[in-house]
């Protein structure tokens, strides 16, 4: 079945699901409804998109925290939202038997961090550097760069990932074998030209500079183009 023919099917079903007698053309107007109806049983949830596919999350939990980070485009305050008792992590999870899913993401109640994918917890590594210093760096170049592209901010993001983890080496191989060169998945993407530009400076002993001087050119508008 072709995606589109998939998602007539499945805008059927939401608009079934939802009890309603008003159907919805959408999937905005049915997720926001689907959402209320969530919240009123204690359940949070978030619908949308997680590339290629359509996608939900749901959960019962929320702790919310405040955290002082140092990112390479400077410091900034973030306020997460701990996320968790999750009753479905979204098709990611189904497709891998709960193996990957999204860790986190941005909106405007702050950052979101699925806590269940992060090892060792709010003071774990993992959680530490690739959700903090990665989502303050998006928060930082939200206000900076209002512009700037997904696949670009991704790319800045990721650099930070590098430059203070612990174990950059295994941390840019593993981008490189994220990586793809289509444009249409901004996290591959990215990924993708972090293994360009770490390549092209094979043999290059300081890569905390290698990441400074990646990051500065970044910011300029035409730079993955």
């Amino acid at each position: 079945m072709e995606l589109p023919a998939a998602e007539d099917q499945l805008l059927a079903a939401l608009n079934e699901l939802s009890g309603t007698t008003l159907i919805s053309s959408d999937f905005d107007t049915i997720e926001t409804t689907l959402e209320r109806l969530l919240l009123a049983e204690g359940v949070n949830s978030l619908f949308g998109v997680v590339t290629p596919f359509r996608s939900f999350m749901a959960w019962r939990t929320n702790e919310k925290a405040t955290f002082e980070v140092e990112t390479l485009g400077g410091q900034v305050t973030l306020h997460v939202n701990l996320l968790n008792g999750f009753i479905e992590k979204g098709w990611l999870a189904y497709a891998t038997f709960d193996e990957k899913f999204v860790g986190g993401w941005e909106n405007e109640q702050g950052v979101c961090a699925v806590m269940p994918a992060w090892e060792g917890g709010v003071n774990g590594d993992r959680f530490r550097i690739s959700l903090l210093k990665h989502e303050g760096q998006h928060a930082l170049d939200r206000i900076a760069y209002p512009w700037m592209k997904s696949a670009q901010l991704e790319f800045r993001a990721k650099l930070n990932e590098i430059a203070f983890s612990k174990d950059p080496e295994a941390q840019i191989s593993e981008f490189v074998r994220q990586g793809s060169p289509h444009p249409v998945a901004p996290h591959a993407y990215a990924s993708w030209h972090l293994g360009n530009v770490f390549q092209s400076r094979h043999g290059e002993t300081c890569i905390i500079a290698v990441c400074r001087e990646a990051f500065a050119r970044s910011a300029e508008p035409d730079w993955m183009q």
